[in-house]
């Protein structure tokens, strides 16, 4: 179908009539739309009262067969005609024969048997019904019947299969939807019209005005305008064009002058057709630089491609014919170029393509500069380069080149057989993988900051070397220029200074090991001049006393006024004896007073190390030791083996000492001598195998070699006592060093009455855990009893409810007109009975199972599980208006997700139910983290309570009100007392009449 005749239509005939098609074809989508969404509420409206009516026939038809009335179960049946679009009822006994149908021709016969004639859907539909088993009314959609099928068990051995046809309510809707239909159809079309004559006289008029303007501008005359006047669409399109039209004068006066400056410039624009030879289509007039004229190349007399230069024209024809096959479209080549006088220039060639459509090329375009004088430049600088190359390369050290990218551009041998890589892998910025990692980040931030200055740069850093080693080198660099004094990057040197490195390093080394030996032995050294007096001292020396270096000023005669008084006369004669030659060596102990005024113990020792050509003693040196530590140690020592003869004699436990080696008893106390009955004298002729069993000996030998210094628990042991009595013994021991000898200390704790005690425990508990055994297995035979007796209650219980609730609901219907007032009052208070009663059972159900359900413990985020709890309950919100704030920040708990939700649902419905009548209810749900667990709260403003009264509202069935005021069951808090003691948490409230209530909740992280 061709649309040109439509749209060569004027659009003031075409725009109403597009506008009334597009009102026609909404109209009929939404009317198909319309059938779908009817055909759905037909179904969900049918099947919810079908629902509702065989609910009751149920209970009806259950009392009439229990009772064996016949007759009165086929009149119920048959009475279902009554329904509108009830087409087939079926009472089906426990033989499969029909007990009761709308044809009396029916009955007795199997379902089968009757259906033969009906049509396969419906036929389908029915035996589908017949054939399922269910426990509760059904109600299904038949895929090719527009109908409901119904399936209806009473009882335990009858059913009842109802099918209602839906074609009638179906056609009363579909009437009501055509009525609506035509009249929007005729609406929209009014619309149109009404539309069609405001266009005509506003925009229609105006259009064939604007598109004369722009038809002038088209050919050229730019001074043309559309001058409409209004601020609509058609107004600013008409300004947008006389804006354009202005614009494009100006463009026009524009581009006169860049041709005449283009005249004048030094770069030479030209246009060439993708043809043999590149004809040129443009040429700018400044090709006179080169002795050639426009008309030259533009009348085809020259042709471009034979003025390349013949070494160049393989290469350029080769990269034209790529990019003009493959792309980029934009790029640049070098070449030379042939003058008018014979001379060949160096062109720089900058072209770009442009192309059609499909892709091919329509025209080529190019601007050329001539780079004579950069190439000869280029030239002398490669040829020093080269030249420079040649003696880098000759040379130890290892030079190298960057660019303004501050990659590396080249290196010379020395630094490629230093690194072990090649000029590849160090290009660019590969030279730094291999500088030292701890060195990299200093390396690069002082080459980034050099560079950023243009500044000479020397730093020292490691450098991999080719057998994988770092080196040390001194790298230095400046700044290199191009021939036209720009900045162009840095050439630089890397000196192997590693040598130089490891013997700074190795005198660093030996410095530190003696500085570190002088503190390990608190030791200072002096220097002293004996013909002055007057002594060098190193900063140890000085610090052991409590100065600061460069403090202390050290003479004899100080010396000797800071020396203990009892120390000094002994201490300067040693001193005096060995200047005189009278003793071998100086070694004295003295008291030395520090800065502080207190005493500290010195070890001093020297030699005399310089004497003059008479063998006088001029200089001496020597140490000065801090003893004072190990001289208190000394003192501690005698202490403590006073201390510990008489612990080891007073301590109550047996205790003895033994050779490790031998075996054999050093020492044993008194506690021991009493508790086993040797005598000392005994004790220590014995060893520690003679008072094992012998059968323990094996197992004392191989314990005995595995004793390592320190202390250990030996665990329990038997001993032999001297009656021969056998003990059982813990042992406890120390290993240790003593004179040269490994001995170990003993402490051993008679534990025979406590492991008898043990024993008789162990006896008890097992005895103990087999009576829990058998009183778990008791406890789950009664919760299998109490599960079936909480289903039987919940069966028994609800069957008659649902009778009361029928019954209630067909007398209310059937025969409410008949009654005054008071019964219909009546009837009313029976049914909310049996709904406070259902929902009475429901909480005991919800209460048992909360009881023995197995708890799903997991990570739970608080924060998603209360808004899932606010979205379920939106709708009861809205109803009263609640405001409800949340403070629930991002914590998780770990709990059970159902248990949870119980809990905030129960209490999000007790504080909705008690709120005040007179105020909008207010709720606020918050939580924090607080002593290892979240505590949360729901916070209400509603009637609040007494708290004497607050252990009774978690109790089952205790209320504070009447069930007249606030309606419940008294057993929603004991629920969420209960799921908050499964959980491993706790839940209690704070409240005042009148002053809302909050419910706290203790939830473990």
């Amino acid at each position: 179908m061709s649309w040109h005749p439509v749209l060569a239509l004027p659009a003031r005939i075409l725009a109403p009539l597009l506008l009334a098609c597009f009102a026609m074809i909404a109209a009929g989508t939404n009317y198909l739309l319309q059938i779908e969404s009817v055909r759905e509420a037909v179904l969900v409206s049918e099947e919810q009262r079908l629902l509702e009516r065989l609910g009751v026939e149920q209970m009806r038809l259950e009392v009439q067969a229990g009772l064996g009335n016949t007759l009165m179960a086929s009149r119920i049946v048959t009475a279902l005609a009554l329904r509108t679009g009830t087409s087939h009822a079926y009472l089906i006994g426990p033989d499969g024969r029909i007990i009761a149908a709308l044809q009396r021709s029916d009955i007795n016969r199997r379902l089968a048997d009757v259906l033969v004639d009906e049509s396969a859907p419906v036929r389908e539909a029915l035996l589908s019904a017949e054939a399922s088993p269910v426990q509760a009314i059904q109600v299904h959609r038949p895929v090719r019947d527009f109908a409901l099928v119904a399936h209806v068990p009473v009882g335990s051995d009858h059913r009842l299969i109802v099918r209602v046809d839906l074609d009638q309510p179906m056609a009363l809707w579909l009437e009501r939807v055509r009525s609506e239909l035509w009249r929007e159809v005729g609406i929209v079309l009014g619309m149109a019209a009404l539309l069609w004559l405001v266009l005509h006289v506003a925009w229609f008029r105006r259009a064939a005005r604007l598109t004369a303007a722009v038809a002038e501008i088209g050919r050229g005359r730019f001074g043309t305008r559309a001058a409409l006047a209004g601020s609509d669409d058609l107004a600013r399109l008409g300004a947008a064009i006389d804006r354009m039209a202005e614009s494009l004068q100006v463009h026009e006066s524009d581009l006169e002058r860049l041709y005449r400056h283009i005249e004048r410039s030094p770069a030479v624009a030209l246009e060439w057709r993708n043809a043999p030879g590149w004809p040129v289509a443009f040429a700018a007039g400044n090709l006179g630089q080169w002795g050639y004229t426009r008309e030259a190349f533009l009348s085809g007399r020259l042709i471009y491609a034979d003025l390349i230069h013949p070494e160049d024209r393989p290469r350029i024809e080769a990269e034209v014919a790529r990019h003009l096959a493959e792309g980029p479209d934009d790029y640049r080549q070098e070449y030379r170029l042939r003058t008018a006088d014979g001379r060949w220039v160096w062109l720089d060639d900058r072209t770009w393509l442009t192309r059609d459509a499909s892709g091919a090329v329509t025209r080529i375009s190019g601007v050329l500069f001539d780079i004579s004088a950069q190439k000869a430049a280029r030239e002398a600088e490669r040829e020093s380069m080269n030249r420079l190359e040649v003696l880098a390369n000759a040379s130890p050290v290892l030079f190298w080149m960057t660019g303004l990218d501050m990659g590396n551009e080249w290196c010379n041998t020395a630094w490629l057989q230093y690194t072990g890589r090649t000029a590849e892998q160090e290009r660019g910025r590969g030279w730094a993988e291999g500088v030292h990692p701890d060195d990299r980040e200093r390396c690069m931030r002082l080459y980034g900051d050099a560079f950023a200055a243009r500044e000479s740069f020397s730093f020292e850093y490691r450098l991999r070397r080719f057998d994988g080693e770092y080196g040390w080198v001194l790298a230095q660099g400046m700044p290199r220029l191009d021939a036209n004094g720009r900045f162009a990057g840095y050439v630089g040197s890397c000196l192997d200074i590693s040598v130089e490195k490891a013997v700074e390093q190795a005198l660093r080394e030996s410095e530190e090991r003696l500085r570190l030996a002088m503190q390990a032995a608190n030791q200072g050294i002096y220097d002293l001049n004996i013909q002055t007096g007057e002594a060098i001292v190193s900063p140890e020396y000085a610090s052991m006393l409590g100065y600061e270096p460069g403090e202390l000023k050290v003479t004899v005669a100080a010396w000797l006024e800071r020396l203990h008084p009892d120390d000094r006369e002994r201490t300067h004669a040693i001193f005096r004896r060995y200047v005189a030659g009278e003793l071998p060596e100086y070694r004295v102990e003295f008291r030395h007073r520090v800065k502080s005024g207190a005493w500290k113990w010195i070890l001093s020792v020297g030699r005399i190390i310089e004497r003059s050509d008479e063998g006088e003693p001029l200089r001496m040196a020597g140490t000065h030791t801090d003893i004072d530590a190990h001289k208190r140690m000394e003192e501690a020592l005698r202490a403590s083996e006073m201390r510990y003869r008489e612990l080891f004699e007073a301590n109550p436990q047996s205790m003895w000492v033994y050779d490790v080696d031998t075996l054999a008893f050093l020492d044993v106390n008194e506690a021991a001598i009493r508790h086993y009955g040797y005598g000392r004298e005994q004790f220590l002729t014995m060893t520690i195998a003679d008072i094992r069993p012998q059968e323990d000996v094996a197992r004392l030998l191989e314990n005995v070699r595995d004793v390592d210094c320190g202390l250990d628990q030996a665990g329990l042991w038997r001993h032999r006592l001297a009656d021969g009595r056998i003990i059982d013994v813990e042992i406890t021991s120390y290993a240790f060093q003593h004179e040269g000898r490994h001995v170990e200390l003993v402490l051993a704790n008679d534990v025979t009455e406590r492991l008898a005690a043990e024993r008789e425990i162990r006896k008890l508990n097992a005895e103990l855990e087999q009576r829990v055994a058998e009183r778990t297995v008791e406890l789950q035979a009664m919760n299998k009893e109490l599960e079936a007796f909480s289903y039987s209650v919940s069966h028994d219980l609800k069957a008659p409810l649902r009778g009361i609730d029928g019954y209630s609901q067909i007398l209310a219907e059937d025969y409410g007109d008949r009654l005054d007032d008071d019964g219909r009052e009546l009837i009313s208070r029976i049914r909310r009975g049996v709904g406070q009663m259902h929902a009475l059972i429901e909480d005991m159900l919800a209460y048992s199972r909360m009881e023995r359900r197995e708890l799903e413990l997991r990570e739970i985020d608080l924060s998603a599980l209360v808004s899932t709890v606010l979205a379920r309950r939106a709708d009861d919100f809205a109803r009263c208006s609640a405001r409800v704030a949340t403070d629930v920040p991002a914590l998780t708990v770990r709990a059970d997700t159902e248990g949870l939700t119980l809990v905030l649902r129960n209490l999000l419905e007790n504080a909705l139910k008690f709120h005040r009548a007179d105020a909008v209810p207010q709720i606020e749900i918050g939580a924090r983290e607080e002593d290892g667990h979240v505590l949360m709260w729901v916070r209400d403003q509603g009637i609040g309570f007494d708290m004497k009264y607050h252990d009774r509202i978690f109790e089952m069935f205790q209320r504070l009100h009447r069930a007249e005021d606030y309606p419940g069951t008294g057993v929603g808090l004991a629920l969420v007392r209960k799921a908050m003691q499964r959980l491993g948490g706790r839940a209690w409230a704070e409240s005042a009449p009148g002053a809302g209530a909050t419910f706290f909740l203790e939830l473990p992280k």
